[in-house]
């Protein structure tokens, strides 16, 4: 998986944010193989991951059982758009 399939299937991990729990998109780094893989190895080593509003925490919980941060989606619909149109991440 590269950056631009990131962008377009984000992989998602879940944080707590004013007092509801929230599924954000994950930023990838560039170093990364994947951003499944990198949310992985952030869990089993409790390294702290970004997403793409900025949030920052340690991923613990399965993403799927939470809505999405809108601010996220908002993002992710950014950065798509510029990718569409044939701009760069």
């Amino acid at each position: 998986m590269t950056d631009s399939d990131t962008l377009t299937r984000p992989f998602e991990a879940p944080v707590a944010q004013d007092d509801i729990t929230r599924t954000h998109i994950v930023n990838c780094p560039d170093d990364k193989e994947s951003t499944a893989a990198w949310v992985t190895e952030a869990r089993v080593f409790g390294l702290e991951v970004e997403a793409l509003c900025g949030y920052r925490w340690i991923p613990q919980k399965d993403p799927e059982r939470y809505p999405l941060c809108s601010a996220c989606v908002d993002a992710a619909n950014i950065i798509i758009a510029d990718v569409d149109s044939g701009g760069t991440p």
